[in-house]
């Protein structure tokens, strides 16, 4: 086999392995450190470092072990990775919902994200925590609109009179589904006329509803028709660069809506 792929193999059989280097990313280690981080038998850390040793990956300093250059770049490569797969696998029923192709960071990001799928219970719980994260907001509410509900079109009116920035970009087909809609369509003048801002993108897009709440993202996915099947939420900072960066774009691309676009 090749040495590489005996790498890759040694690494993958054993969860104790990477999480071991995952420590060692963040400075030096002794055995105590790992046995407690990893959980595993003092015997097993001592196989696993005597591993690392003899490929390369770790320098000894009295008790306390540390990456060496090589150990180093295989530790965060190895780690990015299975961060990766790690997230794949918890959103492996989200996948065809995610606009994969607007992402531009590593899908191991949102490994630690929060998501709030549909119960028996309670059918709309995505659109719930989404509303809930919405009106916790204290500093800035921004969101490009792609699929729209009545829930969180209620809550709009109140919260552009106390929170400092509010502000909305309404796709085309978004916007003419709140037209259509007599309720909808009057909590959205009524924004309006409490001085809020909103935007009309007329562009074509593969995007989701994209929510920054303070410095927290939301994404609330949609099958199209209706169905939120989720609604995720993360705080990771390549993920709030990306949405703030992605939301700034479709802003600069639409037009200002007018104080009676609503208007009933």
């Amino acid at each position: 086999m090749a040495p590489a792929l005996d790498d890759i193999r040694f690494l993958s059989d054993s969860e104790h392995r990477v999480i071991a280097l995952e420590g060692l990313i963040d400075g030096p280690r002794t055995q105590l450190d790992l046995r407690a981080s990893t959980g595993a038998s003092s015997a097993t850390v001592s196989r696993l470092l005597r591993s690392f040793d003899e490929r390369g990956w770790i320098d000894r300093t009295g008790n306390a072990y540390e990456l060496t250059p090589l150990g180093r770049f295989v530790a965060k490569r190895f780690v990015q990775l299975y961060d990766q797969f790690r997230s794949a696998d918890r959103l492996s029923d989200l996948i065809e919902y995610l606009p994969l192709d607007e992402f531009d960071f590593d899908l191991g990001c949102l490994e630690g994200a929060r998501i709030t799928r549909p119960t028996r219970a309670d059918t709309i719980a995505p659109i719930r925590r989404e509303v809930e994260l919405m009106t916790s907001c204290t500093d800035r509410f921004q969101m490009l609109v792609t699929a729209v509900d009545r829930l969180a079109t209620q809550e709009v009116a109140g919260l552009v009179r106390r929170i400092p920035v509010f502000e909305g970009v309404y796709t085309r087909e978004a916007f003419e589904t709140v037209r259509a809609d007599a309720s909808m369509r009057a909590d959205l003048d009524e924004y309006m006329r409490a001085g809020g801002t909103l935007y009309l993108y007329g562009g074509e897009t593969s995007m989701v509803t994209l929510g920054l709440n303070d410095d927290v993202v939301g994404l609330e996915l949609n099958d199209g028709r209706g169905f939120v099947p989720a609604f995720v939420e993360t705080a990771d900072d390549d993920v709030l660069s990306w949405a703030e960066r992605t939301y700034e774009a479709y802003r600069r691309e639409s037009e200002p809506l007018s104080a009676d676009a609503f208007a009933t």
